[in-house]
Parts: C-alpha cells; structure tokens; sequence
C-alpha cells in the first residue's frame, strides 16, 4: 500500500486530546478518571484508525466508563453556576453531535466524510473540554 493513497482521519489526531484529560485526572487525584481517559485515548486512536465492530464497541464501553465516572464527580461537586451550566452546555452539544447526527444522518454521521470528520472532531473537542471542567472546578 502506498503511503500517500492512506491518510489518517483527523479524528485520529483529535483523539489524542484525551490524553491531556488522563493527565489532568491525574494531577487531580482523579486515578480511576485517569485510567478510563488513557483507555479511552488508546481505543478511540485505534478505532479511528481502522474501524470493525469490535473496536467500535471498545471504544464506547470506555465512552460509558467515562461518562458514568464524570457524572458521579459531577454529582459530588458544587460548582459555581457558571461551570455547572457550561458542563452541561458543552455534555448536551456532545450529545447533539453524535445522537441527532445518527438519527438524521448530519453532523457526526453526514454521508460526506470531510464534514463528518470535522464533526467528530468538534465532539472530541467539546467532550475533553467539558470532562476538564469536571476535573479541575
């Protein structure tokens, strides 16, 4: 295969913003956030890479995982309203991204791959900010 003919998706590429989430869970004593986010960045690089159906469920068991884990911090907190309601904000517009997009065939599910990508990669974005707000406020 020539090298030129196969370039990487720029999901690829916007996955590995988990990694500053598994580093700033980290730092915030937040081990288990940590873990899930590095699996996370591992399992979405890859299923970016190359999807199948086996790596495409990975990768959102560690969705759920962190979801789930982000929610129970969420709930522990008391954030100030303004970083409550961006948190929920930016939860929702993931939400948006990537449910109505499948149900409609737009966003993150467009038939054209450009502009599905650049979705994608607007969820990723959104999705990494969002957990950053949960971690650090």
């Amino acid at each position: 295969m020539d090298l030129e003919q196969k370039s990487l998706s720029p999901c690829v590429w916007s996955s590995l913003l988990f990694i500053t989430n598994a580093i700033n869970a980290y730092y915030n004593g937040h081990k288990v956030y940590s873990i899930l986010f590095a699996l996370l960045t591992i399992t979405s690089v890859i299923n970016h890479m190359d999807t199948t159906p086996i790596k495409q469920m990975a990768d959102k068991a560690c969705v759920y995982m962190i979801v789930l884990n982000g929610a129970y911090i969420f709930f522990q907190k008391n954030y100030e309203p303004i970083i409550m309601g961006a948190i929920i904000a930016l939860f929702i517009s993931t939400i948006i991204l990537y449910n109505i997009g499948k149900i409609t065939c737009t966003m993150c599910f467009h038939p054209e791959d450009a502009i599905k990508h650049n979705y994608h990669v607007l969820m990723h974005f959104l999705a990494s900010l969002g957990h950053h707000l949960i971690i650090y406020f």
